[in-house]
């Protein structure tokens, strides 16, 4: 519910508050942090495609009107595939998921989705993302997610992945590489962080 989710993001700074003003308390606040939070999730990143050329050519009040009409056949998709969207930045999702595999089957749900959309959609209307997933040890408070799996998902999803692609990090490949058909491992190096990832295949 949205009372705790506020709660408990609210209790989250007040750890980290006590952080900053005790030095000497780090390692106790640090293990009440973990205790608390500490969990083993999926998130799932996305990125709109296109989103400079539509705005030059059509302006953004036509892209993010295109983009809530997209995103509101997007959110019964992740709902579907037990998947919560924790926020929409500009034209981002970061949706979290409790395993890697519902992750994946969302993402490929999501883009047969664009793609019906797409088929019958005038020239100006078309749309397409990018899904980057990561799956790991994270902090999760209900309504954000903070971890190395993040920002990696963010990289493959903001910075890697091309149109209709899924891209995962080596967690989540090692997690269902026996139920998904997967590419070979690529290596990327973003804001100097290098990390392997794999393509899904469908």
């Amino acid at each position: 519910m949205p009372h705790d989710f506020l709660r408990h993001q609210k209790e989250l700074n007040k750890y980290l508050d006590q952080r900053n003003a005790h030095p000497e308390q780090r390692a106790v606040v640090d293990r009440i942090i973990k205790d608390r939070f500490e969990q083993q999730m999926t998130v799932m990143i996305t990125d709109s495609v296109g989103f400079s050329h539509l705005t030059n050519e059509y302006g953004i009040i036509h892209f993010l009107a295109l983009l809530k009409k997209v995103n509101g056949k997007l959110k019964p998709i992740v709902r579907q595939h037990n998947g919560k969207v924790l926020s929409e930045w500009a034209d981002n999702f970061v949706i979290s998921f409790e395993k890697p595999k519902d992750a994946i089957h969302a993402g490929i749900a999501m883009n047969l989705c664009i793609r019906e959309y797409n088929a019958t959609a005038p020239r100006d209307s078309r749309f397409g993302i990018c899904i980057g997933i990561g799956h790991g040890t994270v902090l999760y408070t209900g309504d954000d997610i903070f971890g190395h799996q993040v920002n990696l998902a963010s990289k493959l999803g903001e910075d890697v992945a091309k149109d209709a692609e899924i891209l995962v990090t080596e967690n989540v490949f090692h997690a269902c590489r026996d139920e998904f058909t997967f590419s070979g491992c690529e290596e990327a190096s973003v804001s100097s962080v290098s990390f392997k990832y794999y393509k899904v295949t469908y």
